[in-house]
């Protein structure tokens, strides 16, 4: 997954693909202050997840009117 870290020192935005199980970073290399800094992992507000299929209307809510077999 793609994951976003803010520089605690300059504000600057790191970009660092890990697997959902790791542990956040708590220092990455900024390259703005040209050094290990702390870092924050801020939340994304996009995303690739989507829900797809019959029963999953467009807003991602359950469908309420499902024929059931």
């Amino acid at each position: 997954m793609l994951y976003i870290y803010q520089c605690q020192i300059c504000g600057n935005e790191i970009e660092k693909i890990h697997s959902i199980k790791d542990e956040p970073f708590s220092h990455l290399f900024c390259a703005h202050c040209c050094r290990k800094t702390p870092v924050k992992r801020l939340i994304c507000k996009g995303t690739s997840f989507v829900l797809k299929g019959d029963g999953w209307a467009k807003n991602g809510y359950q469908k309420k009117n499902l024929k059931k077999s």
